[in-house]
């Protein structure tokens, strides 16, 4: 069971934080009205983020934590700007500060009575270079990662933490040590890699090991999925990142985002939407479809409505344009928010905005738009991008290492998944849309027939996608009877 700590954006432009066990229901019934206190009398309220949490302990702790913070630092946490969350944390008291200070030793004592494979560093010998939280809210639910001359260490603390630890490299291993002292145990060789799936009803994590093999899976639902934001984007993606268990978060050696293909937004230079999120099947952009068409070569696939270059140019035609810095497909977004390097993308994602997948480039009439500098730079998905951003990493627990690697789109996310290797055998994807893809080793358009390739290494997925899939039987059937017949 998971539970929730939220925050709510009130009328007056005030804060509320509260914590629950069901999310919706909870955000529900103070739109409504029907929570007494605080946000009774400054209705209409909106939630601007939330996070899971494993037991209702930890939420409740993290709520009175967050409770006391200033605006100011709950809105950094809103936008995941870690490294002001930690410079507002620098407070009265030692276990307020989220970065301890170094001007003191700590000595370890009593050694005796608690752990199972923990090992204690001896005392006052090499002073550690490096002292971070390793998880969220500071010193109430985690502990700190550290390096010793390089190694890496993960240290779990009492609350009462010291301001400063000196510690030697050579380390005896004990069977027990009493909660006065520290439990210090090194990263271990495994490498585990993440991969985020960011669908039309909601966001899944899978962490793999080095054999490919599924070690841990986590489900995020929308709560209004056809109305889906940034917002929920970013809180899915924080909610799953902090769901992962602490041994696997510290052992990532890398993670991709892959998402649905022509989900497209706005943003400014810190990464903070100026516009809507146009959605895969949103429809709006009409007249520019229309426009492209009298641009675009014959028969290019930009020239429908839901075709990213088609909202590329509706966005930029509205009036709040003018803040854009970037253009990006939804998991380009999210991979930025990762890897703090924005204004890139993938030739999967990019294949329906016009990039030109047989030549790798941009193509020039496309170039010749109004706004193309908003376009981003085009990887190849998979490519590593760089390092995850430090405090991102520490907030987190993730190894600092870890690479953030361009994404791709969630049907061929789901084609590589099925670990198809062999030309002409093609898989059929049916979440809420259904997609085809077969492996080909020519090109193929057909326009006509909704027929389109993708660039897959130096072979093609050649195939098309449906936006009547699994999503056309909620018309149909009740969520229990969905239920009870996938059962049968």
């Amino acid at each position: 069971m998971s539970f929730w700590v939220y925050i709510l954006r009130c009328k007056d432009n005030s804060y509320y934080t509260g914590h629950t066990d069901n999310l919706e229901n909870r955000i529900a019934q103070h739109q409504t009205g029907n929570v007494d206190g605080y946000t009774t009398a400054r209705l209409p309220v909106e939630l601007v983020w939330s996070q899971t949490f494993t037991t209702r302990e930890e939420a409740l702790t993290a709520e009175m934590q967050i409770k006391g913070w200033s605006r100011k630092k709950k809105e950094a946490m809103m936008r995941a700007d870690w490294h002001v969350v930690n410079r507002l944390s620098r407070g009265t008291h030692r276990h307020e500060r989220v970065v301890p200070h170094t001007s003191t030793s700590f000595i370890l004592s009593k050694v005796e009575g608690l752990s199972t494979n923990g090992v204690v560093v001896s005392p006052t010998v090499q002073p550690i270079k490096t002292l971070q939280p390793l998880f969220p809210f500071a010193l109430s639910v985690g502990g700190f990662i550290a390096e010793v001359e390089g190694r890496k260490l993960e240290i779990s603390a009492p609350l009462a933490a010291p301001s400063a630890l000196h510690a030697s490299t050579s380390a005896m291993e004990l069977p027990t040590l009493s909660t006065s002292g520290l439990v210090v145990s090194p990263t271990t060789q495994t490498s585990y890699y993440l991969g985020l799936d960011f669908g039309t009803s909601g966001a899944r994590a899978c962490v793999i090991d080095a054999d490919k093999s599924v070690v841990w899976q986590q489900h995020f639902a929308y709560s209004t999925p056809a109305a889906q934001t940034p917002l929920n984007w970013r809180t899915a993606l924080h909610s799953l990142l902090n769901a992962l268990p602490k041994h696997l978060a510290a052992q990532l050696h890398g993670i991709a985002i892959d998402g649905t293909s022509g989900t497209v937004l706005l943003c400014d230079a810190q990464l903070e939407p100026v516009s809507p999120a146009l959605l895969y099947n949103d429809n709006r952009a009409q007249a520019q479809a229309a426009q492209l068409k009298a641009i675009a070569p014959e028969g290019s696939m930009v020239c429908t409505a839901t075709s990213g270059l088609a909202k590329f140019i509706w966005l930029t035609q509205q009036n709040n344009h003018e803040q854009a810095v970037y253009f990006l497909h939804q998991a380009d977004w999210l991979t930025a928010l990762l890897s703090g390097q924005a204004g890139m993308s993938d030739y999967h994602n990019a294949l329906k905005t016009g990039y030109d997948v047989e030549n790798l480039c941009w193509p020039d009439w496309l170039m010749a738009l109004p706004h193309s500098h908003l376009l981003p730079q085009i990887l190849a998905p998979g490519e590593i991008i760089g390092n995850i951003q430090a405090d991102i990493a520490v907030h987190f627990g993730i190894h600092p290492q870890c690479k953030i690697h361009a994404g791709t789109t969630d049907s061929i996310a789901a084609f590589i998944a099925a670990g198809v290797d062999e030309l002409g055998v093609g898989v059929t994807s049916l979440g809420t849309t259904l997609v085809l893809k077969q492996l080909c080793e020519h090109r193929i358009e057909a326009p006509e027939y909704g027929i389109y390739s993708h660039r897959y290494g130096d072979k093609w997925l050649v195939g098309g996608a449906s936006n009547a899939g699994a999503g056309v039987l909620r018309n149909y059937f009740s969520d229990e009877q969905l239920a009870t017949l996938s059962e049968q």
